[in-house]
């Protein structure tokens, strides 16, 4: 077992080396929220933490979100904010989604989000980041295990457990043991968590490691498979709302392309980007 922290800006500077030398051996820092934050301290602590010797096997991006394309752009900036600190597609990348997620909504977006709904922005946030390459799992405390998820959500996704008292109760590839933990070289209170060990789902391993180098992500298209050689430029396209396949299921992707399907693609494109209404 390895013991480390997860930090934000709130945590302020912090002494790596005093760090390093009380045992602790990793960071879990958050990279961003929403469709567009960035930590202020991130690549800072990344490159301190390198610095020291110290491991980032992971960040965290909290979900601000209304709906699955909402969700879709939080997964796309904690990818851009890894890519600028520096950090590799070993990292694992962390769904955040708390009760805060649901007040930001309700509050700002006026939408209430069901548990049903919070579940399936986790498993929207998770497979597009999968999609990626990037390994990635859900942080859940045992409330959202219970209400949100379900205890058979490991299964799928690797867990990052809030669990404060007694044993272990569900199995994790990470648990958060405090959130008001006293680390040498941090001047405040600081979450602390306790690594158990390799990937306990598969799902959450790099694409680069799966069996044969597949895509473990889900295809949208029935005839389209996520082995073959354009599945992430059609993936990618399609998350983007670019094109939607036809009505039964299928891409067609051999099909010839019209002059008028282009300009359909083309006008999405414009609209997403503002160039027209």
């Amino acid at each position: 077992m390895k013991k480390g922290i997860d930090i934000c800006y709130h945590n302020g500077s912090i002494n790596f080396d005093k760090f390093k030398k009380a045992g602790y051996s990793f960071i879990i820092p958050r990279d961003g929220w929403g469709e567009d934050g960035v930590d202020p301290k991130l690549i800072e602590y990344v490159n301190n933490a390198k610095a020291a010797g110290v491991e980032v096997p992971g960040v965290y991006h909290f979900i601000y979100a209304a709906n699955e394309s909402q969700v879709i752009q939080n997964a796309k900036r904690a990818i851009e904010n890894v890519k600028k600190a520096g950090l590799p597609e070993t990292t694992v990348i962390w769904c955040d989604l708390e009760y805060d997620t649901v007040d930001n909504a309700r509050d700002y977006r006026r939408t209430n989000l069901t548990p049903a709904m919070q579940k399936k922005f986790i498993e929207v946030f998770c497979d597009y980041i999968l999609s990626q390459g990037y390994p990635t799992g859900a942080y859940v405390n045992q409330d959202y295990m219970s209400r949100v998820v379900g205890k058979d959500f490991g299964k799928k996704y690797d867990l990052w457990l809030a669990d404060y008292e007694g044993g272990v109760e569900y199995q994790c590839l990470y648990r958060q043991t405090s959130g008001t933990g006293v680390v040498p070289g941090i001047n405040s209170n600081v979450d602390t968590d306790e690594f158990y060990g390799q990937y306990t789902a598969g799902t959450a391993k790099p694409k680069t490691t799966n069996t044969g180098g597949t895509n473990m992500s889900k295809s949208p298209f029935s005839d389209v498979k996520t082995t073959d050689k354009k599945y992430d430029h059609i993936k990618a396209c399609y998350d983007a709302g670019l094109i939607k396949g036809y009505s039964d299921g299928s891409f067609r992707p051999n099909d010839p392309i019209t002059r008028a399907d282009i300009c359909i693609v083309l006008d999405r494109l414009m609209k997403k980007a503002g160039i027209i209404k």
